[in-house]
């Protein structure tokens, strides 16, 4: 099976009610030539690698992770309207950031954050956001650590009353 040739498409070929809702660009507006841009195909396309299942898994890990764990906290010290509010900006401007991303790679031809980044500013941007990433996901590997100590130490007191909470955390990784 052949891709479409998305080159040929413009603008008036394309049904208002099935076109896709991709940024038109360039210097011929009268034609779209990545009409994938806002993640198309469709959800039920067979062209998508994923599936329900894995999908599924993917934002249950990543929604009950420090997120959901840290919410009741958050509105606590926060307040109920300023939460909600902050919750709101942050959901459209993770949205927004996603289709940036996503438009950028496409056009970019890269796969991941560092082939974007090089691409678009160079070999020392490739580099900067790989160390980036690096200290980001460090920390996050330390919060995850605190938070799964806090969690077990509680209940491993309950069977070994002279538990340290340092063992405990070394025992579970």
């Amino acid at each position: 099976m052949m891709a479409p040739n998305y080159q040929s498409i413009t603008i008036s070929d394309v049904d208002d009610d099935d076109a896709p809702l991709a940024m038109v660009s360039g210097k011929d507006e009268t034609k779209n030539p990545h009409p994938e841009d806002h993640l198309a195909p469709p959800f039920d396309s067979d062209e998508r690698p994923s599936s329900l299942l894995v999908g599924t898994f993917n934002l249950i890990a990543t929604v009950v992770g420090g997120g959901v764990l840290s919410l009741p906290i958050v509105f606590q010290k926060c307040g109920i309207v300023f939460a909600t509010a902050a919750m709101a900006l942050s959901a459209c401007t993770t949205y927004l950031s996603l289709v940036m991303l996503c438009y950028s790679s496409r056009r970019a031809g890269g796969s991941s954050y560092g082939e974007v980044m090089r691409s678009a500013f160079g070999e020392r941007a490739e580099e900067l956001v790989a160390w980036l990433l690096f200290v980001f996901l460090l920390f996050v590997i330390v919060g995850y650590m605190v938070l799964i100590r806090d969690i077990w130490t509680p209940l491993a007191l309950l069977v070994l009353p002279s538990a340290n909470e340092d063992y405990v955390l070394l025992g579970i990784v």
